[in-house]
């Protein structure tokens, strides 16, 4: 799945920006143990980051490059229906990683993408440590549900629309 590994960490400052700019209300204290655990994961362009219905093994940190979003399409495991694209910086897995369920969508490279990998027993262990940390992850995952439900409601909207036009 992954193509390579350089370098293996980020810079603790650059690990604390990126830390802070997906969820900004993080505490401090947490960026610590989280740096500890992360490696850094490079994906080539074309390359699945994450496949819907994988088991969730935690946490990618985007710090670099752009992925798609998508859906398998219908009862062909072999198609897939584009949702989003999301840019560095961003987290992907984190539903799946705090709720403990597998990937709900699959995450292909669209160009060159480095991300900072934080397994899910030492990002739940951290979580449990610093419970504010679960209220700033909290925050984030209400903010991407948020999204994925106007993301939903637009492409309703779309649909009805060129239903109606027809007609």
């Amino acid at each position: 799945m992954k193509t390579s590994r350089v370098p293996t960490r980020l810079g603790p400052e650059l690990f604390r920006d990126l830390l802070l700019a997906i969820a900004p209300k993080l505490p401090e204290v947490v960026i610590a143990p989280l740096y500890d655990a992360h490696q850094v994961q490079s994906y080539i362009a074309g390359e699945f980051l994450i496949t819907e219905g994988e088991v969730c093994r935690g946490v990618f940190l985007l710090w670099g490059g752009t992925v798609q979003l998508s859906l398998l399409h219908g009862r062909d495991k072999q198609k897939h229906f584009d949702v989003r694209k999301i840019s560095s910086p961003a987290i992907l897995g984190l539903p799946g990683t705090m709720l403990g369920h597998g990937f709900v969508a699959s995450a292909r490279a669209l160009s060159q993408v480095e991300a900072a990998f934080i397994p899910r027993a030492a990002f739940l262990e951290a979580l449990r440590e610093f419970p504010m940390a679960s209220l700033a992850f909290s925050a984030v995952l209400s903010d991407e549900l948020n999204s994925t439900y106007q993301n939903l409601s637009a492409l309703r909207s779309t649909r009805s629309a060129r239903c109606l036009s027809t007609s």
